[in-house]
């Protein structure tokens, strides 16, 4: 599947869906919901708030009290293995991301 410009709705050359390249990608039932959000949104980002409902919104007692928290601990875990298949969540204490907000990227070579 081609990407499309978010502006224009162009194909954007060289850039492949995230969930092609990721379908492979062995995760367990929180890391797929979390990455199919993120690859429905992209390039676009996610919030927090939106992850939390769709990991908890079936849950009748509405998930964790730490909810969020549960999030960023599955956002981390992705970090750690996203970059062998060409992709990254970037991180806002580097300057790169934005607090409470996740979306995903290509990884730049030698990235891992």
């Amino acid at each position: 599947m081609t990407i499309l410009c978010p502006c224009c709705n162009r194909p954007m050359e060289g850039q492949t869906a995230p969930l092609d390249a990721l379908s492979d990608m062995r995760m367990v039932r929180r890391q797929r919901i979390v990455i199919t959000a993120l690859c429905e949104a992209y390039p676009r980002a996610v919030s927090s708030e939106v992850l939390v409902d769709r990991l908890y919104g079936d849950d009748p007692s509405g998930g964790p009290e730490d909810a969020l928290a549960a999030v960023g601990s599955v956002i981390n875990k992705l970090r750690k293995r996203l970059p062998s298949y060409g992709w990254t969540i970037p991180n806002a204490a580097k300057g790169t991301g934005d607090k409470g907000r996740y979306r995903l990227e290509p990884a730049h070579k030698g990235e891992n």
